[in-house]
């Protein structure tokens, strides 16, 4: 890697972090909240929970917490608590990698005022920095293959997914994954939604956990790459903020490398939260061995 890319992405992340104190530094109400959905390990915060820890009513929060989520201090979502959907908060991955730097300076107004930026450069510091480490990130790249629910595909090779030509619809493909995972619960498509599936039905070797599954349909045409993946090429990012521990994206389809590489260091990052992460792609050919493993889902 160059010298300029490694200056490039330096600058970046500190205008980044510059834009995130702006806003928290504007308002207590902003910086309270964003303290509230960052504190401790719990990835995703309910606007009940952030209500009651600052003693103010629910539809304070959303109104204090709107312009949080569009500048993405967190992303807002809809998710199923007690069987009733609520709003709820999960934390932006870059923001936590660099919670106490953010808060730091939202608190301090002369340091705020001396941070270089890009956009900023107004001093130059020389400073002795101490980084303690955080030990081995613990992720893994998992296949379908690994997953309890799907024992079946292990008697499918892949050269017997040649008979299939056909690619079914995101639709049909989510309805079957669900049957497959006995989970009853289909949630309706929605712009915000950080996930196609949310399940806590899935066990790795019987032992349980949350997963998300991103989906891509036939509309997708050739190679997937990150950028064919949501409007703004941010759905690998928003699949990683739902509070799951195992991450498939799936696509009927060849997916190209860059897919799994985003994949890992978003993985890389959410472990540092403190739980593992699994990840994983489940191409064309694992599509269609699920299929053939499991033909009554899909009828």
């Amino acid at each position: 890697m160059s010298s300029t890319s490694v200056s490039d992405s330096a600058s970046h992340r500190r205008d980044q972090i510059a834009n995130f104190v702006e806003l928290l530094s504007k308002s207590a109400r902003y910086l309270n909240i964003a303290r509230v959905v960052y504190r401790g390990k719990k990835a995703i915060k309910t606007v009940g929970e952030i209500a009651e820890a600052l003693k103010k009513s629910e539809k304070d929060i959303l109104t204090i917490a709107r312009p949080m989520a569009s500048q993405h201090i967190f992303t807002q979502s809809r998710v199923r608590i007690n069987g009733k959907m609520t709003t709820a908060y999960s934390k932006d991955l870059f923001f936590v990698a660099n919670r106490d730097e953010i808060f730091r300076l939202a608190t301090h107004p002369t340091k705020r005022k001396n941070y270089a930026t890009k956009t900023n450069p107004t001093v130059r510091v020389t400073t002795s920095v101490t980084i303690k480490g955080i030990g081995r990130p613990k992720i893994r790249m998992i296949s379908i293959d690994d997953i309890d629910q799907f024992i079946k595909v292990k008697t499918i090779k892949a050269s017997d997914t040649e008979e299939i030509t056909d690619r079914l619809s995101e639709e049909k493909t989510k309805v079957g994954f669900h049957k497959i995972l006995a989970e009853p619960h289909i949630a309706k498509d929605w712009p915000g939604e950080t996930s196609d599936i949310y399940t806590s039905r899935i066990s790795i070797r019987g032992r349980r956990y949350p997963a998300s599954f991103a989906l891509k349909g036939p509309a997708k045409k050739g190679k997937l790459v990150p950028g064919k993946m949501g409007k703004k090429g941010e759905q690998i990012q928003r699949l990683f903020q739902s509070p799951g521990q195992i991450h498939f994206v799936q696509y009927e389809g060849e997916i190209e490398d860059s897919v799994p590489y985003q994949m890992q260091q978003l993985a890389t990052a959410k472990s540092l939260l403190g739980q593992e992460i699994f990840y994983g792609v489940i191409d064309d050919v694992d599509t269609r061995r699920i299929r053939l493993a499991y033909p009554d889902a899909f009828k």
